[in-house]
């Protein structure tokens, strides 16, 4: 193996929990060609730290720098500079909250490293004055890592140059998940259910990430009532913790088929999984859909414009279910699935196949192939990035893509 002649710096403000497999995976395939990766990070701010997902990364790999969170946590700034110096490629969140990010893409006429976004493309949250920002800086950068073959599609369209786009098809490691449900047997899930209360043979409904507004907690336990009115043995399990647990706790200790377990990562969430029937989320979906498709779940949410790019993954009907931002239709759907087992066993087996497709092996090829590309390719010219800056193009927009309009996977 070649020893490391190449400096490579990806820039996040935390290292989520779900990301650790990842760089590591990232660095030592990099490794293999020469390329010596580090990840800078910083504390989160203190709303992200209430959804406790955050980790360290080692010193071989991670570097931890100080951050200053400004404007009610809008906007941060991480004392990066130093760990940059001589880096070739430097990695950044496509986001105008990052004050780094102006000062990197400033220094470009002063060295020849190159600067990469990572990052959905399309933004349709936050100020008007960050839509715009991230408008304008989506032809700063020498490359893109795009999310999806969504945030390609809205990269291109806006007429970022198709050979500087690499879509990394963005994934999580499901292995030890999947490797831990299919472990467990049926006397370790009687056993689990027994201690959660709930009777063996029961409908179960599963919610497992963060507790936060854009999840939409309030309408799952509002369409879980009724899915309950309707199927009596229905049980509603949720995993996860954030700054709406209290509205969680609140529900569990009114209705009895309500089960909060709290925070669970890794193979922990395992059992919670091997006993539920389907993935609910009616709110804001993302990686977590990759986690019940890796132990064959079906996943039920609604059509909402909050949806990050890896909604696409879902195809109504082959893995998942989408309907309307309803609480009677959204019940609707979710008894109708758990009713009907030929349709629950059709969903099952399209999860198990998105499963086998979106892998986080697959992610770490895809983005070291885009690094190599991008080292190897020509600087952009800094009046071509200063002219994007000032001179605005209107956005293509990137309305919510119903999920009956993607094409179906081979059965």
């Amino acid at each position: 193996m070649n020893s490391p002649t190449t400096k490579v710096v990806i820039v996040q403000a935390t290292i989520k929990q779900y990301r650790s497999g990842f760089f590591a995976g990232l660095h030592k395939r990099l490794a293999q060609d020469g390329i010596d990766l580090k990840v800078v990070y910083s504390e989160p701010n203190s709303l992200e730290a209430e959804k406790r997902d955050f980790v360290e990364v080692d010193g071989g790999l991670g570097v931890k720098v100080p951050a200053d969170w400004l404007f009610s946590n809008r906007v941060v700034y991480q004392h990066a500079w130093r760990q940059l110096e001589g880096a070739d490629l430097v990695v950044v969140e496509h986001a105008s909250k990052h004050l780094l990010n102006y000062l990197l893409f400033a220094s470009r006429l002063l060295n020849s490293r190159k600067v990469a976004f990572w990052g959905h493309g399309f933004h349709p949250n936050g100020t008007r004055v960050g839509r715009v920002l991230r408008q304008r800086m989506l032809h700063l950068p020498d490359w893109w890592f795009a999310y999806t073959e969504r945030s390609v599609r809205y990269l291109l369209a806006n007429g970022v140059p198709p050979e500087i786009v690499t879509n990394v098809q963005n994934a999580i490691d499901t292995n030890a998940l999947a490797c831990a449900a299919e472990s467990i047997d049926e006397g370790q899930a009687a056993a689990l259910l027994r201690s959660l209360g709930i009777a063996e043979g029961s409908r179960v409904g599963l919610y497992c990430g963060a507790l936060y507004s854009k999840k939409h907690l309030p309408m799952l336990i509002a369409s879980s009532a009724l899915v309950r009115n309707a199927l009596p043995d229905f049980q509603l399990v949720i995993v996860g913790d954030g700054p709406d647990r209290q509205t969680v706790k609140d529900a569990a200790s009114r209705y009895p088929w309500l089960h909060y377990v709290g925070p669970q990562f890794g193979a922990a969430r395992a059992p919670y999984f091997r006993v539920a029937d389907l993935l609910l989320n009616p709110g804001l979906v993302g990686l977590g859909i990759l986690d019940a498709f890796a132990v064959g779940m079906p996943v039920l949410t609604t059509v909402v414009p909050i949806h990050c790019p890896e909604i696409e993954y879902l195809e109504d009907g082959y893995n998942g279910v989408v309907t309307r931002h309803d609480v009677v239709t959204y019940a609707d759907a979710v008894v109708s699935t758990l009713s009907n087992h030929d349709l629950l066993d059709r969903l099952r087996q399209g999860a198990r196949q998105s499963g086998r497709k979106y892998t986080l092996q697959n992610m770490v090829e895809h983005f070291a192939g885009g690094v190599r590309t991008c080292l190897q390719s020509k600087r952009s010219s800094p009046r071509s990035w200063v002219t994007s800056l000032w001179m605005h193009t209107p956005p293509v927009r990137s309305p919510q893509i119903p999920c009956d309009t993607h094409p179906r996977s081979p059965s």
